[in-house]
């Protein structure tokens, strides 16, 4: 007995456009996930250049402290980042 009876094979690109062709009703909705999924994909590649800055001021005898602010700002994000979907995991897990 074939167990895949009736499911059609989709390349990834047409479940993304058929993703997207659903989501369409809900335009103000994507809009604000992708542009927080933009923020997070930002946020995870300027905090290990901001640690950079930092080293590279304290390393120069500069004034740290604007790289500083912003590296510790950029992980109190990240942590907050983390915890939660840390929360989600665990709520969504088989095993809660």
């Amino acid at each position: 007995m074939d167990r895949y009876a009736g499911v059609i094979e989709l390349s990834l690109l047409q479940i993304y456009w058929r993703a997207l062709a659903y989501l369409a009703a809900d335009k103000k909705r994507v809009a604000f996930l992708c542009a927080a999924n933009v923020t997070l994909a930002a946020v995870t590649i300027l905090e290990p250049i901001m640690f950079g800055h930092v080293i590279d001021a304290i390393s120069s005898r500069t004034d740290a402290v604007p790289p500083l602010a912003m590296w510790a700002g950029l992980g109190a994000f990240r942590s907050e980042e983390r915890r939660v979907g840390k929360e989600c995991r665990s709520r969504w897990s088989p095993y809660h």
